[in-house]
């Protein structure tokens, strides 16, 4: 239970809600001068979200196998991770990470605990 309780927040916090709130305040604020936040909130979150996406991407991509490529944003590891984004503009900081953290509860401890793995 640690390492998921770990895993979970060091995931949200530092390789996405981290990366999304500092690429939406450098955008919105510096370059855009605090103009089109929706906008630019979106295509950050659209692009961070394919943070954990992209290995399959790349290998898909490597192997010429062009329409995994283009169904691979329809998985719903990206649009899990798109919809934390929305909880992180609707509700903050917190929310994600409990979603994140009873997601990993429920698939990598009671499910992944079902198993023989």
């Amino acid at each position: 239970m640690p390492f998921y309780t770990f895993g979970a927040i060091f995931l949200e916090f530092l390789l996405r809600l981290g990366a999304l709130s500092i690429l939406v305040w450098f955008f919105h604020v510096v370059l855009f001068r605090r103009r089109w936040f929706v906008a630019t909130f979106w295509v950050i979150n659209l692009a961070v979200g394919s943070y954990e996406i992209q290995p399959v991407v790349f290998a898909a991509a490597a192997a010429r196998d062009w329409r995994s490529v283009m169904l691979a944003p329809l998985q719903p590891l990206y649009w899990t991770n798109v919809f934390e984004g929305w909880l992180l503009l609707r509700y903050g900081w917190f929310l994600p990470i409990v979603f994140r953290l009873s997601f990993y509860l429920v698939w990598h401890v009671i499910y992944g605990g079902l198993g023989p793995f």
